[in-house]
C-alpha cells in the first residue's frame, strides 16, 4: 500500500494583480496586513488581559493612546486597544494610526458598514467612554 502524502496546511497571503501588470512590468504589491484569521487566533490570548475589570475613560484619556506601540480607538462608545491589530489590518496600519486615539464610529460606518468591529476587537475591549 503506498504511503499517504500529507499536505502542509499553511495560510499564505495572496497578491492581487491586474491582468496587464505583467505587460507593464509591474511587480505585485505585498499585501498590507497579515491574515485576518491569524489575528483572530492571536487575539484569543488577549481575552484574559483586558476583560478583567471594566473601565470608564474620557475621550481625552483615549486620545493619549495614539502611537504605534500604544493605540486605542473608540467605537460605539466602547474603547478598544488596536495595537496588535495594526499589524493585521488588511488596509495597512497607516490608516488606523491616523485614527487612533479617536472615535472611529462614523468612519467605519461610512467606509466599512459590513465589518463587525466589535467581533474583531472583542478581546481587546478596555471599557466605555464616560461623560466628563
Amino acid at each position: 500500500m503506498p504511503e499517504e502524502k500529507k499536505e502542509e496546511n499553511k495560510i499564505k497571503p495572496i497578491n492581487v494583480v491586474a491582468k496587464n501588470d505583467k505587460l507593464l512590468n509591474v511587480k505585485p504589491k505585498t499585501p498590507y496586513g497579515a491574515n485576518q484569521m491569524l489575528y483572530m487566533t492571536l487575539s484569543e490570548s488577549l481575552k484574559y488581559k483586558y476583560n478583567k475589570k471594566i473601565r470608564y475613560l474620557t475621550k481625552e484619556e483615549v486620545a493619549e493612546h495614539n502611537k504605534e506601540d500604544d493605540a486605542w480607538i473608540i467605537y460605539k462608545n466602547k474603547v478598544y486597544d488596536i495595537t496588535l491589530y495594526l499589524k493585521h489590518h488588511p488596509g495597512g496600519k497607516k490608516i488606523l494610526l491616523n485614527e487612533s486615539g479617536k472615535d472611529i464610529t462614523e468612519f467605519v460606518l461610512k467606509f466599512h458598514p459590513w465589518v463587525n468591529v466589535e467581533e474583531i476587537l472583542k478581546h481587546t475591549f478596555i471599557g466605555y467612554v464616560k461623560d466628563k
